[in-house]
């Protein structure tokens, strides 16, 4: 049983090798960054952002790739609508001015420490790197740079089960 087991393990091994380098062609090596782009079918919440979902699909609880341009603004909420997500949010690039309307635990890129509590209702600046979680009071983030900032969201809620769509197919 081993010996056999071996000899289908080396056919397999041999057989890989074959196909790869079949016609004297090698296997590609590098790897190409991906260009995201948002479906015709996925609204966008507001002038200036741009959201994608991270996949091939959309699911609830999701992650989601969020991009503010220079001088856009992702409003925030003050908890009275009732938000049932809670989101982890990490900056990928740029920078951005966060204003709560609750205190924020902000855990910064360049510290190994304890966060910074952002007081609510001051303006923090938020970079590459830098985390954070907000749940029913969301605070708002605007781009006051140059550049386009970007962030990941992650988003998990409690009063939903999962849902999985593909938001650049139509319903139905």
């Amino acid at each position: 049983m081993r010996k056999a087991s071996w000899l289908v393990g080396a056919a397999l091994v041999g057989a890989t090798a074959v196909v790869g380098m079949a016609g004297g062609r090698s296997l590609p090596t590098e790897a190409r960054a991906a260009v995201a782009t948002p479906c015709a079918l996925s609204p966008q919440p507001w002038p200036g952002v741009t959201v994608w979902g991270v996949g091939d699909f959309s699911q609830w609880p999701s992650t989601t790739l969020w991009q503010v341009d220079p001088g856009a603004k992702v409003p925030g909420y003050d908890g009275t609508h009732k938000e049932p997500a809670q989101s982890l949010i990490v900056v990928e690039s740029g920078s951005l001015t966060l204003t709560s309307a609750a205190p924020v635990a902000i855990n910064r890129a360049a510290s190994d420490g304890a966060p910074e509590i952002a007081p609510a209702g001051t303006p923090v600046a938020v970079g590459a790197g830098d985390a954070f979680v907000a749940a029913a009071v969301r605070p708002e983030l605007v781009n006051s740079g140059s550049e386009a900032a970007t962030y990941q969201q992650a988003s998990i809620g409690t009063s939903v089960p999962p849902v999985i769509d593909d938001p650049c197919q139509p319903l139905g």
